[in-house]
């Protein structure tokens, strides 16, 4: 699909399903293989070519769920990239011109995406779009653009051309050729949405998982913590699916994955979570960051700004959210922060804890 072209500098449309911002993150979590309780239901949705996976668990688990699935759908609707309009592309329709009014969930979540784009220092950029674009890491025929391209585009990625009005429900972009998307941080509000639903379902307990990103609410039958598994960052292993496992009281946990997404060029492999400050792929020796976070849209946005950051500076961004966080690099090297490292155990000798 194309968008309208009203620009003078034309933005291709990345594919949602093939990008969740840098094109690279998957679904790291599984639930711990356990027998459900009778009164339990466990529902499959497809959102945006995303599936979605539901287990509730005490009264009304079925009308929950479907109430819920109808809360993503909706919010889906409000910030996709690629859904005609919806509240980001009349953000980007507007870019350049004026303040516009949009509705408060979409402001919340532009609101927290801009947060961490700025206490990242820009690592994290809800406006990577123009760039993104370039690469072509979701079409058929991927490839690097000429460093006069990214020249090109690469001023219009920058989170300060974003303004949010929290009081007002408002915001804009200052300049005319720039774009937003949510990408990054959709599964994350997709999730937040569903356990926003849960809190008023009348349910005991919920897990939803949409993508790379996972939020759980309530307390399992059991009284257990929520077990979630840690998946190879080697993609390409299908023999060892899980490398270990980590628990989560409350909260969401998202993951963003160097190696999901790329395309080899004479030789060089390229990776899809692209550095906003220089319009390429990230040098990290990183290949999987997972963050828990008590919000769904920011655990998102902290794993790929980790990513960018690199572990050092990526642990200290964490610090200040007071996120866990767990970093893989390419030895296998398994790095946890304090605050969440009781809760991890490996179940191979393949990875060591740092």
């Amino acid at each position: 699909m194309e968008r309208k072209k009203n620009r003078i500098i034309p933005i291709v449309v990345i594919s949602l399903a093939a990008v969740v911002i840098a094109a690279a993150v998957v679904l790291v979590f599984m639930l711990s293989k356990e027998e459900a309780p009778i009164n339990s239901y466990s529902r499959e949705d497809t959102i945006q070519d995303i599936t979605l996976y539901q287990t509730l668990y005490g009264e009304n688990t079925e009308t929950a769920a479907t109430d819920a699935a109808n809360a993503m759908n909706e919010l889906s609707q409000l910030i996709s990239f690629e859904e005609d309009d919806s509240d980001i592309q009349k953000l980007n329709q507007a870019a350049g011109l004026d303040w516009i009014s949009l509705d408060s969930r979409t402001i919340s979540i532009l609101d927290k995406a801009k947060k961490v784009a700025q206490d990242s220092g820009g690592a994290f950029s809800p406006t990577i779009v123009p760039i993104l674009s370039l690469w072509g890491f979701s079409g058929s025929n991927p490839s690097v653009p000429t460093q006069e391209k990214i020249d090109q585009f690469l001023p219009y990625v920058d989170y300060q051309n974003l303004r949010v009005d929290t009081q007002e429900n408002t915001a804009s972009l200052k300049m005319r050729y720039s774009s937003v998307s949510l990408d990054g941080v959709y599964n994350g509000a997709l999730c937040e949405s569903a356990v926003s639903s849960y809190q008023t379902s009348g349910v005991s307990a919920g897990i939803i998982t949409v993508g790379n990103s996972v939020g759980v609410y309530g307390t399992k039958p059991d009284g257990s913590q929520w077990t979630l598994a840690i998946k190879n960052p080697d993609v390409s292993d299908t023999e060892l699916l899980a490398i270990g496992t980590f628990t989560i009281e409350s909260g969401y946990a998202s993951t963003c994955q160097l190696e999901q997404n790329s395309f080899v060029q004479d030789g060089t492999t390229y990776y899809g979570i692209l550095d906003p400050s220089t319009g390429k792929p990230v040098e990290t020796d990183l290949v999987s960051v997972t963050v828990t976070h008590a919000d769904g849209p920011t655990s998102d946005a902290l794993a790929i700004a980790c990513m960018v950051l690199g572990k050092e500076k990526g642990m200290s961004l964490l610090e200040q959210y007071n996120a866990g966080g767990i970093f893989i690099d390419r030895e296998n090297n398994v790095t946890v922060t304090d605050n969440i490292k009781e809760s991890v155990q490996l179940t191979t000798d393949t990875f060591k804890l740092a």
